[in-house]
């Protein structure tokens, strides 16, 4: 947390970061909806929205990597099915990848 924004700037930069509207965002944190509105004019807040959104992207796609194994060998499988239809499919997919 920035050391200029309270518990509550907080709570609502990452409630708005996960993608949540900002009336609901001011519900959860208990305050009114002028209350966030300011807020959102302060660049420090913005960054802290920002940099929450950017954590969370990061962290997706670390999780997507990690996948990339398991996926590599179901795809494996499917081309080693006697079905001709997961083949082809399998075979569509790595193409267009």
């Amino acid at each position: 947390m920035n050391d200029y924004m309270c518990a509550k700037q907080e709570l609502a930069a990452v409630t708005l970061s996960q993608g949540q509207s900002v009336k609901d965002t001011a519900q959860i944190v208990g305050i009114g909806l002028s209350t966030l509105y300011r807020w959102r004019t302060e660049q420090a807040f913005n960054d802290r929205v920002i940099e929450l959104m950017n954590d969370q992207e990061a962290e997706a796609i670390r999780t997507i990597y990690s996948l990339k194994p398991t996926a590599s060998e179901h795809l494996k499988d499917m081309l080693e099915s006697k079905d001709m239809r997961i083949k082809a499919k399998a075979v569509e997919m790595i193409l267009k990848f």
